[in-house]
């Protein structure tokens, strides 16, 4: 299954974990968007688009496998490379502020 990175965002707070915000478009199934690029001790992993509970803990609205997930971080952080590259031409639109 091809996957492809869209509308990769850096996010520019220092010593934050989150890396970038980020769409994953799976080839014949569809976008996911609102996923985040996340620095974690392991290494960068996706976090899926999730809503909080009423019990205070996270639930993804995406559940991917073990395989997949692997696949799709391999893809985001390899853009996140790409556009930490091009930081010589930032452009307003590649990085979110807050």
């Amino acid at each position: 299954m091809k996957i492809t990175i869209k509308n990769m965002r850096k996010y520019t707070k220092k010593g934050a974990k989150l890396l970038a915000f980020l769409s994953v478009e799976l080839e014949g199934v569809g976008i996911i968007n609102d996923c985040k690029l996340i620095q974690g001790d392991g290494g960068a992993f996706v976090g899926m688009p999730s809503h909080k509970g009423n019990d205070d803990k996270y639930y993804s609205y995406v559940k991917l496998d073990k395989e997949l997930n692997a696949q799709v971080a391999l893809a985001a952080q390899e853009a996140y490379d790409k556009l930490v590259l091009k930081a010589g031409k930032k452009s307003a639109e590649d990085e979110v502020p807050y």
